[in-house]
């Protein structure tokens, strides 16, 4: 995958994710499950989620995502792994990274309910008094 493909996918992602954010906000205003105070209350809320929620992009982009981007080199193109999707075309390769990431995802987030300490990151998520489509993104 090329910087150019990359970043195309980047771009992808970052509007698919907003549009749904967007678009969920706006479902659960016409009709919340817990109602919120006032719009102001409401709005606190969904600003600290989000807030959390891009603390935890910057760095896990930053950070743990570098680190990621480069570890591809040794699961895609070696011999080893037989996997040589350097040569398949984008459409496959874009399907492969999204199933190997959902499957990191649910490991971890399979053993934050189980190991101690990332039980007490994770908690944070599972303690939002008013459960939205925002609180997905809160996170340490």
């Amino acid at each position: 995958m090329t910087e150019q493909d990359l970043s195309l996918v980047r771009v992808l992602y970052l509007g698919l994710s907003v549009g749904v954010i967007v678009f969920f906000l706006q479902l659960e205003a016409a009709s919340p499950r817990v109602p919120f105070d006032n719009q102001r209350h409401r709005w606190w809320h969904v600003g600290r989620n989000l807030g959390l929620l891009l603390l935890v992009i910057l760095f896990a982009d930053l950070v743990v995502g570098e680190a990621l981007l480069q570890a591809h080199r040794v699961v895609l193109h070696s011999p080893l792994t037989g996997l040589g999707a350097g040569s398949w075309p984008l459409g496959a390769q874009v399907v492969l990274a999204f199933l190997a990431s959902d499957l990191v995802e649910y490991g971890f987030h399979w053993a934050s309910h189980r190991v101690g300490w990332l039980w007490r990151l994770h908690a944070v998520h599972h303690m939002d008094p008013h459960l939205d489509v925002t609180s997905a993104g809160r996170a340490h």
